[in-house]
């Protein structure tokens, strides 16, 4: 299935705990949609679930990308290629360079 985006989590002037778990191309959580009293399917609460063990004191993190290695429905691999491959060669602040330092690290943290 495509899914094309309609809407942006930002927790610049209003948000939870949320807004400290940061970006990793081999992040240790994941996030779900979840509907709780919502009969609209494009507003879903998004709730944060470990993907492995989580050591004492290591960070928290998710894939801004929504691209979670060895999951079935994630392509090794799989970046969008709008002709441009690096942060550096993007001028668009959307496309921030990631510096995560996962073996996997594609470069962006968004594409």
């Amino acid at each position: 299935m495509e899914w094309t985006n309609k809407f942006t989590v930002d927790a610049y002037h209003a948000g939870n705990f949320t807004r400290f778990l940061n970006h990793s191309c081999d992040p240790n959580s994941r996030l779900y949609a979840c509907y709780i009293n919502e009969g609209n399917i494009q507003k879903p609460l998004l709730v944060i679930f470990s993907r492995r063990d989580i050591e004492a004191n290591e960070e928290i993190c998710f894939n801004y990308q929504g691209r979670y290695p060895g999951e079935d429905d994630d392509e090794e691999g799989d970046v969008a290629d709008d002709g441009a491959s690096t942060a550096d060669e993007k001028q668009d602040l959307i496309y921030m360079r990631c510096m995560c330092g996962a073996k996997n690290c594609t470069g962006v943290m968004f594409n």
